[in-house]
């Protein structure tokens, strides 16, 4: 079984387009930054707008654009709070910008001044435990704040799961709505932002991450370094002095220690870290991902890129990245190969990652692979047939150069999910293989489906036509040697309609290409069908010569019983005695399995005898059959010289 229009979906958001893979937003439009909550299902993305700025927010389950805040300058930095209660956001206007997810407010903003360079920001990031985030700043520095969510945050939080129906415990939902109607549980207002260290390097800074807690941080940037700092420290000092509401003290940041810190070949655009620091990886402008040891530094592999890289996202042993190429990839750093590429439209400059979805940027465009939960397929499972051809449709229309990538990518999937290879339309009865010849005739594609590991079915479309037809139709003849190939090697499944198929492509073939269809008469090899032959016993028949019968039915079977029945044993025998009784059962045994001074005997049945020559049989004797016993005589068969190849001469002697 096949699934035939299920599996993973790509999605494309934006404020000014309908639904579909490769629809694009108005030209000046650009999507520099995406993020990614997996609790509320929620994608934050940031826009270049005319050299003004946008934030977006999505539903990634109904696609339904949430709200929209308007910025001055281009937006390059977006993120989610791990609960989705917030959202940051930050780009050329040296500004950070935070927002209530739920309630779409406001709540504050931090303006940074010019040092060493422009204080714009690249880089934002929330820790997992929600209560830290991290500032990247072109002017040098790296700040990191303490979040101080209220009750009335994570009222609305919890007010927005409800109407979802993600909370399911009756009491939860009556005490949320209670609360957002009555306004109670309000707080004396607080900071939302409370500046817990700020480490300063010696050039501009493009990119932070923090792990689960927070008190680590990794930062990259123009000076061609990675390092890692050690906050917690000032992470516990923030704790303690919030908690004795010594807000006057807040403003003071204690110092960070520098753990390690590696050199870049160039300069770093991305860093990520990963929740229990085992990995931290870098990329930039050197065209290679590095995955270091996120303790020591030390580094474990390298990952190969074609241009730029922008943006890297590590998720347990995973991690993707995306830059100036035409794709995102996903690297499994335990295996040390690649998992999964995803075709792209344009540079990437965001990538959002997480178990179940891949979210980047596509040029003016920001899309998604797979959502997970019970309903929807993640980016681990198959993809569906239209993902795939639009994973074939991009790939192609990014130029001749891509083709030998697009062998690449679909030979990923295959090795993940070999059925792609039987995956069809489900209105058209299209199949992918189908697809491939008409739109692509790319060999490397058509290879890979053919040799996935699973035989491959040749499915007729809607107009009963198979890929083998329709290749010598359209004149294909790459993709004709390749499936003729495949059929030669067992490659394709030889069902019964696979079979009627063929032979109703015969004529058609040998029309067109009468050459490749004389190599496939010529190599295709004969299979057994012992069902083509009757009841009856058939295994001890001695043919004289090779015997050729046709037919046009699927199973002819009786077809050689007429021919057959003239080299039985029953026909050597005496006409008076032919008769049921009189079967033979026996077998031949060849010249060469005799050895002189050996007596040779063999005979089959409970009722069988042999008689023995009276002395040992010469070396180029034939033969000693065993004949079944009749109750008025003994047949004795003495075995005698063969005298010639064309024939096999029996002597019979009757004694009652």
């Amino acid at each position: 079984m096949h699934q035939v229009d299920s599996g993973a979906e790509m999605e494309v958001f934006g404020s000014d387009v309908q639904r579909g893979w490769l629809k694009l937003q108005k030209a000046n439009v650009m999507v520099r930054s995406i993020h990614f909550c997996s609790v509320l299902m929620q994608l934050a993305v940031g826009l270049e707008d005319d050299g003004q700025g946008r934030v977006e927010l999505y539903h990634v389950e109904t696609l339904e654009l949430v709200v929209s805040w308007a910025r001055p300058k281009p937006v390059w930095a977006v993120c989610l709070s791990p609960d989705g209660s917030h959202l940051a956001a930050a780009g050329y206007d040296c500004s950070l910008a935070l927002y209530d997810a739920c309630s779409h407010v406001h709540l504050t903003q931090v303006t940074y001044r010019a040092e060493r360079g422009p204080a714009f920001v690249w880089s934002l990031a929330f820790s997992s435990n929600g209560k830290m985030l991290a500032v990247g700043c072109w002017n040098g520095s790296t700040h990191v704040y303490r979040l101080n969510k209220s009750r009335h945050n994570w009222r609305r939080a919890k007010l927005a799961l409800v109407q979802r129906g993600l909370l399911m415990n009756t009491q939860a939902r009556n005490h949320a709505a209670t609360e957002e109607r009555t306004g109670a549980g309000m707080e004396e207002r607080t900071p939302h932002l409370t500046l817990v260290t700020t480490i300063s390097r010696g050039d501009r800074i493009y990119s932070v991450d923090l792990d689960a807690s927070g008190q680590n941080l990794l930062i990259g940037g123009r000076d061609r370094k990675v390092a890692l700092y050690d906050c917690a420290a000032a992470v516990d000092g923030a704790d303690l002095r919030a908690s004795q509401l010594d807000l006057a003290s807040l403003d003071k940041a204690p110092t960070s220690t520098m753990l390690w810190e590696v050199d870049s070949d160039d300069f770093v655009y991305a860093v990520s870290l990963s929740n229990n620091l085992r990995y931290a990886t870098y990329a930039g402008t050197g065209q290679h991902v590095y995955v270091l040891d996120g303790r020591t530094g030390g580094r474990i592999c390298v990952i190969p890129c074609k241009g730029t890289v922008w943006s890297v996202r590590l998720y347990e042993h995973f991690v993707a990245f995306g830059g100036e190429f035409t794709y995102v990839g996903v690297y499994n750093i335990e295996a040390n190969r690649p998992e999964i590429y995803v075709p792209t439209v344009g540079s990437v400059y965001g990538v959002a990652f997480s178990s179940d979805l891949i979210g980047f940027s596509s040029g003016r465009t920001a899309c998604t692979f797979g959502k997970g939960g019970n309903i929807f397929a993640s980016w681990k499972d198959q993809p569906s047939y239209e993902t795939v051809v639009g994973f074939l449709r991009v790939m192609m229309s990014n130029g001749e150069g891509d083709e030998q990538q697009l062998g690449q990518i679909m030979q990923l999937l295959l090795d993940r999910h070999p059925a792609l290879a039987n995956v069809c339309h489900l209105e058209t009865q299209t199949s992918l293989l189908e697809h491939v010849i008409r739109k692509t005739n790319n060999a490397q594609v058509i290879t890979a489906l053919l040799n996935a590991e699973c035989l491959v079915g040749l499915q007729p479309n809607k107009r009963n036509l198979s890929p083998l037809q329709v290749s010598v139709l359209l004149c294909k003849w790459r993709a004709l040697r390749l499936l003729l190939d495949a059929l030669l090697s067992s490659r394709i499944t030889l069902s019964r309609g696979v079979m009627q198929m063929l032979s109703n492509s015969f004529e058609l073939l040998a029309t067109r290409d009468p050459v490749a269809f004389l190599q496939l008469i010529a190599k295709t090899e004969l299979q057994p069908e012992p069902e083509i032959f009757s009841s009856s016993d058939t295994h001890d028949i001695l043919l004289p010569d090779t015997q050729i019968r046709g037919s046009n039915r699927f199973c002819p079977k009786g077809l050689w019983d007429k021919d057959l029945r003239q080299y039985t044993f029953r026909e050597f025998l005496p006409a008076g005695d032919r008769d049921e009784d009189s079967v033979v059962e026996g077998s031949f045994i060849g010249a060469t399995d005799l050895r002189e001074g050996t007596f040779v005997q063999r005979a089959y049945g409970r009722n069988s005898v042999v008689a023995h020559p009276s002395k040992p049989p010469r070396r180029n004797s034939a033969t000693t059959f065993g004949v079944k016993r009749r109750p008025s005589a003994a047949l004795e068969v003495a075995a005698i010289r063969e005298e010639s190849p064309a024939a096999f001469p029996v002597a019979w002697s009757v004694r009652s």
